[in-house]
């Protein structure tokens, strides 16, 4: 729903003009069925399988259960080599971790709704957040429940999460984790009631209060850590750098900031905003949002525009541009990776569309697109800092991408998702 939904929305006129409120509105009302959002979390060797519900002989059994949230694990469970897809509608949302070898649905977790879903590796956790509103007349609360997929998924606590944004969220759009997988980082939301111009509707665009939460996993009892982003910030994309650092970048204006693990900024840059995409109809016309930041190989910090333009800035102050897609093409919502070597995984589509024509190999080290590799329509690109890459075609089948050759290889025959998956992360 949200990939859909937010290429759905610019389209509609998501600009950097267009308030988070109105921009949530426009969610709501192009939002449709079910979404999955299938993760590997293997610790071994690449795998992907079907987000349906396989027909197996793993019994489900009753593990365990809480408030708002419940799990059930079959006898084969074994977090070596998981799958897992999530589902979402209105009121609920429900993990469903299949055994990427056996074919097999092992485990189930039942959930709130508004989730995002986060594996630590390093730890051998699922994070599951999700709004949980226990009677109609209460106030939701935003939490994090963590599981232990070493123990059965066992939770191990809960995390409340204040002011998260009221929709589902996927790395790099909103929620990552520092490269050492201690900090959690995902994005918050709030009207700034101080303005007169923000009550009652807080519809004008410098109303949204946009900030990066910090939380420390590492500690048993964390309060999250805010650090307010720039006004008109928009939605920003999270992507980690050094180890307890992340990159924010803002959608609607052309600013890139690097936070650490104390809320404190570390450096920010500030580009002008660049203008193109004549054919999109926007509040502001020709005004191009970002879509990444990230720190080049050469230290700086610097942003991936959605027409693909690079942008960094010199030591003589300078900015240097660069181009990262093919010519008329545009950065497929949320679907930037770094991957190693110095080099991004870009997926991208064509103004007016939706589907991933193509995904690009830029070198951030010698600023050369080094490879476009066509994807026939495929639903959604992902890469990793460990090097896979995947595409998840039209009729839910996934191509493991060959970085080197341009390559695209089946992963299997069986593997493919339900008709209606929309986001793939490795």
């Amino acid at each position: 729903m949200l990939s859909w939904g937010l290429n759905r929305a610019r389209s509609l006129g998501f600009s950097r003009r267009l308030p988070m409120f109105a921009f949530l509105a426009s969610l709501c009302m192009v939002a449709s069925a079910a979404v999955v959002v299938a993760v590997r979390m293997d610790h071994t060797e690449s795998s992907e399988q079907t987000g349906q519900m396989a027909s197996s002989d793993a019994t489900l059994e009753q593990a365990a259960s809480g408030t708002g949230w419940s799990v059930k694990v079959a006898q084969a469970f074994n977090d070596s080599n998981l799958i897992v897809a999530l589902r979402w509608d209105n009121e609920t949302s429900k993990v469903e971790l299949l055994d990427g070898v056996r074919g097999q649905v092992t485990a189930q977790i039942s959930a709130a709704h508004y989730p995002f879903i986060v594996r630590r590796n390093s730890a051998r956790e699922l994070l599951i957040a999700d709004r949980y509103q226990q009677n109609p007349g209460q106030e939701p609360v935003h939490r994090l429940l963590v599981f232990d997929t070493a123990s059965r998924l066992a939770l191990k606590r809960t995390l409340e999460l204040p002011k998260r944004i009221d929709y589902p969220v996927y790395a790099p759009l909103g929620v990552t984790l520092s490269t050492d997988e201690r900090y959690l980082f995902y994005v918050t939301h709030e009207i700034r009631t101080h303005l007169p111009e923000c009550v009652p509707t807080g519809y004008a665009s410098q109303c949204d209060l946009m900030s990066v939460a910090i939380v420390d996993l590492g500690s048993a009892a964390s309060q999250p850590k805010l650090r307010e982003l720039p006004v008109n910030c928009g939605f920003a994309a999270l992507n980690p750098s050094q180890q307890d650092r992340v990159v924010a970048a803002c959608h609607n204006v052309g600013v890139v900031m690097e936070i650490d693990a104390g809320g404190n900024v570390v450096r920010q840059e500030n580009f002008e905003p660049e203008r193109g995409f004549e054919s999109i109809q926007t509040l502001a016309r020709n005004l191009v949002p970002m879509s990444f930041g990230f720190v080049s190989a050469q230290g700086q910090l610097s942003a991936v525009l959605e027409d693909g333009t690079v942008l960094s800035r010199a030591r003589d102050g300078a900015v240097t541009r660069t181009q990262a897609l093919p010519p008329g093409k545009r950065v497929a919502l949320g679907q930037i990776y770094e991957l190693p070597g110095n080099k991004l995984l870009i997926g991208y589509d064509a103004v007016g569309r939706s589907d991933v024509e193509g995904s690009a190999i830029f070198n951030h080290t010698t600023g050369r697109l080094e490879r476009d590799i066509p994807l026939g329509g495929a639903r959604f690109v992902s890469g990793s800092r460990s090097g896979d890459a995947h595409a998840l075609r039209s009729d839910g089948k996934i191509d493991a991408i060959e970085v080197a050759s341009s390559a695209r290889v089946p992963v299997s025959a069986n593997a493919r998702f339900s008709p209606d998956v929309q986001v793939l992360i490795p």
